[in-house]
């Protein structure tokens, strides 16, 4: 594979850069378009539900979506290895602290004008902010053409991610069996912390400002697996399954230091 790699990369005018073996250190600033999806249900098939007709024995379905940018800081640390002619791999570590939130609303789901009576998904308002995340990543590439005399360099990368966020689901509805007026309604917040597995796959540019330091330029996609989860309300015989899942392109600019 790597042979296939250096041959895909052409002939190498100079491989220094290259060639160099050893640890490495960095500082990242991330900047991702977020995508996320919140889906919600609310089960009153319990033959003992106290959901009145016509919403007692169904299943009441809604999702919504928000998409923004996200920023962060990150720092990393690796190793790199020289593969010969002039291609190379790395392996990094990083943590990253990110900031923003992405905010929406659920439009609702059920039989009433609001639906916001019992047994039906009412129009929450929710937030999805990420936290912190900390993976590794994994670097291939060389400079092909005349990219080595200009000490520059580019690569692919993979990478596996843990991401902490916090999901906040703002809501306001009737809580009994009894329909309610809309002064009756109850209102309240529920946050959630939520871990995701986040793959990553990107390209990367890598330009050499001295013996030992570098500036990157990165492209990335990164693909969050879905995380659910279901409450359970036995005092109304009613149970609440929610999923939250996400992805979106992204851009890392890094400065690294090392051999």
């Amino acid at each position: 594979m790597f042979a296939g790699l250096t041959a895909a990369l052409g002939p190498v005018e100079s491989a220094a850069a290259q060639d160099r073996r050893g640890f490495r250190f960095g500082i990242a600033l991330p900047l991702e378009r977020t995508g996320v999806t919140y889906e919600k249900a609310v089960d009153n098939t319990d033959p003992e539900t106290l959901v009145p007709a016509p919403r007692g024995g169904q299943v009441f379905e809604d999702e919504g979506s928000a998409s923004g940018p996200l920023a962060g800081l990150a720092l990393l640390a690796g190793y790199r290895w020289p593969l010969g002619g002039g291609t190379f791999l790395s392996a990094e570590a990083d943590f990253a602290f990110h900031r923003g939130a992405l905010e929406a609303q659920l439009e609702g789901s059920g039989t009433s004008p609001s639906r916001r009576q019992l047994g039906e998904v009412w129009p929450d308002d929710w937030s999805f902010e990420k936290q912190h995340s900390y993976g590794v990543a994994i670097r291939l590439g060389g400079s092909p053409g005349a990219l080595g005399s200009r000490e520059e360099s580019v690569y692919l990368l993979a990478g596996l991610h843990r991401v902490a966020a916090r999901m906040t689901v703002n809501w306001h509805g009737c809580l009994s069996p009894i329909p309610c007026t809309p002064d009756q309604f109850v209102s309240g917040t529920d946050p959630r912390e939520v871990d995701f597995l986040a793959w990553t796959l990107g390209v990367g540019f890598e330009k050499g400002l001295g013996e030992r330091i570098a500036l990157r330029a990165e492209g990335r996609y990164r693909t969050y697996t879905e995380e659910s989860w279901a409450v359970g309300f036995p005092e109304v015989r009613v149970t609440v399954p929610t999923s939250v899942r996400g992805g979106g392109p992204g851009l890392s600019v890094m400065l690294v230091f090392g051999r």
